[in-house]
């Protein structure tokens, strides 16, 4: 575990959901910060979190490649941005982050 807490990215997870989970509890309760607020704050932790997840996304689409996991994470994020759902989109960005950390951390001590 305390190889875990000193990979960066991992650390920065941590923050991220940290940030992420006080806003998703008030969305169960249909309760919203100003879009002012949200939104940089979901959009920094999107980019910071995600952007190897988009990036390869992206590639996908261009090769033409759509059975690429990265590919569906992009058009999941996409999707709930579409739908105004920012707090959903952090959080598909940072489940996957997250589990990616540890197929990688399971990888290494394998």
């Amino acid at each position: 575990m305390k190889e875990l807490l000193r990979n960066k990215k991992f650390r920065w997870l941590i923050i991220a959901l940290a940030v992420t989970i006080p806003f998703l509890i008030l969305s169960f309760f249909d309760i919203h910060a100003y879009l002012w607020i949200e939104l940089p704050i979901f959009l920094a932790i999107i980019i910071l979190v995600g952007r190897k997840i988009f990036l390869s996304g992206l590639k996908s689409l261009i090769k033409l490649r759509f059975s690429n996991i990265n590919f569906l994470m992009t058009i999941a994020i996409a999707g709930a941005l579409y739908l105004r759902q920012f707090e959903e989109a952090v959080i598909i960005v940072i489940l996957f982050s997250i589990g990616e950390s540890l197929e990688e951390f399971g990888i290494k001590r394998s």
